[in-house]
């Protein structure tokens, strides 16, 4: 009874149970292109795919009583075309999905990889056709990197498609042992030199033809040898033939292609291609399919692909479509199939879902706020981008950069509304051309909320000193000395911009004149002009020097002395005494001939002359105008200020005084109102940016927020760096030079110097600070006001 059991049991035993076939697991990826794709080392994942081979006993496991054979892998690429969608998928191991995806994040790394569930199959009545190669698989395809052929003109079958058509191109690659490889390329080179057919299709016409001429070529050199060998000429006959022979196939090996000749050492991989085509219209789904196998010519070079009709279905996850052809390629060829599609082609053809790395998602801190940046589309969705509002990011500098007629004018007139519009004061130093930029402010700005200072017209002309210092019944000596000491440090860099070669004041220099100023400018309403009367004039320079309050002569005692050194003395002596006196008679010129130079170079010009020697009563007050918030625009026409230096000159001052105006701001408010001070091409000014260099990292804290435009970054060297390090914004308007790219490379990261120069017209790629660092997107700017 227990046998019979035993028996019964062994009868139910199954195949399974004893052998077993694992089929492969296989994940599709979708992968989304994006409009910076480049392919040129998509070569990487097909050697990838290379090393999913493994030898069959290898494949074999045994588990007790159980042994399993896993069957082979293969990776597919799949093009899936209609007029609605482009697709791209890989069909790949489970066990390298992870590497596949880490290979293709690396060939397109702004590419979108989506894990999907299935890829739409082709219906039973679908025409299909494979490819194959027309020689024998040592001759190699063109490669060219650089190239997206087949693929574009592959997608030109969407001319002629119709709503329902629909295309796939299958690629399916099968890694394979690499033993026999070389092999086989040798033997086929051999033939080629020995001029043998080298057809793949060893059973079409063609081939049989050649074979056959082989053989009658053969034939007729024994014949005309024995014919030779009767009239004792044979030798040279026979000879003559078979160089004949040898020549034109040495020929055709020395025609062949660098990559053919490298294919040899190359890994290589089984490929199949299979086109399907479906439509509900019989001519329209042939003449797709033809379209696309007609495009694989684009490839041609040593070898090319035919096409033959297909008859059996496509099974994705198959490991070889059964009856199709087989053909050899090297990693190299197979580049040519692992494509998708580039900026150009993306731009061509709107059905392609794309990542748009020129679409950026805003920071929610940038989403509101006054000074507008212009409208950004993330996925569809249009939204205005503003800088910062937040008191200290508001206040950072911003460094707009852009070509001629790029619309930075436009967007400084702009920006300038915006700012009227919560009453914060603007000033415009302008110097360029006839000031078309204070002309596009004064259209947008009410008449009563402006004053213009044209430099240009004698009546707006200011004297040259710091009106806006004031000294009240409250303030005691020692504030006064600070001020004072404020007014001597704009003067020192004023002086210091008056020159033609750049070259600044000597030590020894700097000392006389911080001295004269620093005693001149205890006295509320005195000039520059006064500090260079006191270097200059001995009795001026002692009447100021009487005035030095008693409790601050000891403080200034250094300064005294200092100036006392230019007295020139004249030592006498009386006749009836012999008493000798000391007078002092005149000014040690030679001490201060530098500075002398300068105010002479400085009255050169009729209207720096004129400001010189301006009292300061009639100038207008910085600190009143700004905190009514009024939009000030400082116009110096370049027909009127044509030499350099007269320009750097004005914009220094400005610039000296401006910088005062923020300090005594600070002074008077714990959080002072911003306002704005726009430079159009300040390098244009040398001397203003060394001052301004050490003022940008301060400016902040003030209330002060500072604006430039530039072609590129390097044109404003000198503040460069003080405008990184201080947290500037930076705008880069369509068309700007390249340069400006690599000089915020890091910064602009994943943006690529392509995507700044497709950049459409009035559009900017903004690197914008805020509470999360920088932030990075497109803007179309705001349109003219």
């Amino acid at each position: 009874m227990a046998l019979k059991e035993i028996m019964k049991g062994r009868n139910s035993i199954t195949l399974d149970e004893y052998f077993k076939i694992i089929h492969p697991a296989y994940s599709i990826l979708r992968i989304i292109p994006d409009t910076s794709i480049r392919n040129y080392d998509s070569e990487s994942i097909a050697r990838v795919i290379c090393t999913m081979y493994s030898l069959p006993v290898d494949r074999i496991k045994q588990n007790k009583f159980q042994i399993t054979y896993k069957l082979p892998y293969k990776t597919s690429f799949f093009i899936d075309i209609n007029l609605k969608d482009i697709s791209f998928y890989i069909i790949t191991p489970e066990e390298y999905e992870k590497l596949i995806i880490e290979k293709c994040s690396n060939v397109w790394p702004k590419a979108t990889i989506q894990k999907v569930n299935s890829i739409r199959m082709f219906s039973d009545d679908s025409l299909k056709f494979d490819m194959i190669y027309k020689k024998e698989d040592a001759l190699s395809l063109k490669v060219d990197r650089k190239s997206n052929e087949p693929l574009n003109s592959i997608l030109n079958v969407l001319d002629i498609m119709e709503k329902d058509d629909r295309v796939g191109i299958y690629y399916n690659f099968i890694p394979i042992h690499q033993a026999s490889w070389r092999n086989r390329h040798r033997n086929t080179i051999e033939k080629i030199k020995k001029n043998l057919p080298i057809d793949k299709n060893k059973f079409s016409i063609g081939y049989i033809l050649k074979l056959l001429m082989e053989e009658v070529m053969k034939i007729y050199i024994l014949i005309f040898e024995e014919i030779g060998n009767f009239l004792n000429e044979g030798k040279n006959v026979t000879d003559d033939a078979m160089k004949e022979v040898s020549a034109a196939g040495m020929g055709a090996y020395e025609r062949l292609s660098n990559v053919t000749l490298r294919k040899e050492d190359r890994t290589v991989l089984n490929t199949q291609i299979i086109v399907l085509s479906e439509s509900t219209n019989e001519q329209r789904k042939r003449n797709n399919a033809i379209a696309v196998c007609e495009n694989f010519k684009t490839i041609s070079e040593d070898n090319s692909l035919l096409y033959k009709q297909y008859k059996k279905n496509v099974y994705y996850t198959e490991q070889i479509a059964k009856g199709a052809a087989v053909n050899t390629m090297s990693t190299e060829e197979v580049t040519n199939f692992l494509k998708i599609p580039g900026r150009d082609l993306l731009n061509s053809h709107s059905n392609i879902e794309k990542v748009d790395v020129l679409e950026t998602q805003l920071p929610e801190e940038l989403t509101h706020g006054y000074i507008s940046l212009g409208e950004n589309i993330y996925k569809g969705n249009v939204k205005q981008a503003y800088l910062r509002d937040e008191y200290n990011l508001g206040n950072l500098p911003l460094v707009v950069m852009g070509p001629q007629s790029s619309g930075k004018t436009t967007y400084f007139a702009n920006y300038t509304k915006f700012a009227h519009l919560r009453r914060e004061s603007v000033v415009v130093i302008d110097f360029i051309k006839n000031c078309e930029l204070s002309q596009a402010i004064e259209k947008v700005i009410p008449k009563e909320h402006l004053l213009i200072l044209n430099l240009g017209d004698s009546k707006d002309l200011q004297g040259l000193g710091y009106n806006e210092i004031k000294f009240n019944e409250a303030i005691n000596e020692f504030e006064i000395l600070d001020l004072a000491n404020l007014q001597a440090q704009q003067v020192m860099a004023l002086i210091d911009s008056i020159n033609n070669e750049g070259l600044p004041l000597t030590s020894k220099m700097r000392r006389y004149l911080s001295a004269a100023a620093n005693i001149v400018f205890l006295n509320e309403g005195t000039n520059i002009r006064d500090v260079i009367n006191c270097l200059q004039d001995f009795r001026k320079r002692a009447d100021f020097i009487n005035k030095v309050p008693q409790v601050l002569r000891e403080q200034l005692e250094d300064e005294i002395n200092s100036l006392k050194e230019l007295d020139d003395i004249t030592i006498s002596k009386d006749k009836d005494t012999k008493e000798v006196f000391q007078e002092v008679t005149g000014t040690k010129d030679a001490k201060i001939d530098g500075i002398l130079d300068r105010v002479n170079l400085l009255k050169e010009d009729s209207k720096l002359k004129y400001m010189f020697n301006k009292k300061l009563e009639s100038n207008i007050d910085l600190v009143e105008e700004i905190e009514k918030g009024k939009i000030i625009l400082i116009k110096m026409p370049e027909v009127k200020f044509p030499l350099p230096y007269v320009k750097n000159v004005l914009v220094t001052y400005f610039t000296t005084k401006l910088w005062l105006v923020t300090q005594i701001r600070g002074a008077m408010h714990e959080k002072p109102s911003r306002f704005h001070i726009i430079y159009d091409e300040i390098f244009q000014a040398p001397t203003c940016e060394r001052i301004l260099k050490d003022i940008l990292p301060q400016s902040r804290k003030f209330g002060a927020k500072f604006v430039f435009s530039c072609h590129y970054l390097s044109q404003i060297e000198t503040i460069k760096e003080s405008l990184k390090s201080s947290g500037s914004s930076f705008m880069l308007f369509q068309g700007t030079d390249k340069k400006n790219y690599e000089e915020l490379k890091e910064e602009l990261l994943p943006y690529e110097l392509e995507d700044l120069l497709c950049l459409k017209q009035y559009n900017s790629l903004n690197l914008i600070k805020y509470e999360g660092g920088y932030a990075k997107f497109i803007t179309k700017l705001p349109p003219p006001i």
